[in-house]
């Protein structure tokens, strides 16, 4: 992969972890927000039963989009990891290079199409 393309999807990289950090800061004092205020409204009386467990579902929620920001985060880390290393763009199964177009909307795309629609039909 030339240096330019190597520049731009480092960039891309790096716009993408600052966004993802971000939401994560967000979404980390959204969950305490919600952790310290169970069963207490403004008034102090405590919440209905059913809004007791809308709170655990909404938390739930909130606690599987940070997961999966997490993991982005994490699948972003190894793509720069791999960038200084030299063997970015390059599928993790099969070691063809990923298409421009795939790397375009997943930057951090570990294995190329083909690889990646078998993993998931198996």
């Amino acid at each position: 992969m030339k240096i330019t393309d190597l520049r731009h999807f480092e960039k891309l990289l790096r716009e993408k972890r600052k966004s993802i950090v971000e939401k994560i800061k967000l979404l980390d004092e959204t969950f305490e927000e919600s952790s310290s205020n169970v069963g207490v409204e403004e008034n102090t009386h405590p919440y209905h039963m059913a809004e007791l467990g809308t709170d655990e579902s909404s938390k739930e929620s909130l606690s599987i989009v940070l997961d999966n920001l997490v993991e982005t985060l994490r699948e972003i880390d190894l793509a720069l990891t791999k960038i200084n290393e030299g063997t970015f763009g390059v599928c993790e199964n099969c070691g063809k290079k990923i298409s421009r177009e795939r790397l375009e909307a997943i930057p951090y795309a570990r294995y190329c199409r083909e690889c990646s629609e078998q993993m998931e039909a198996s």
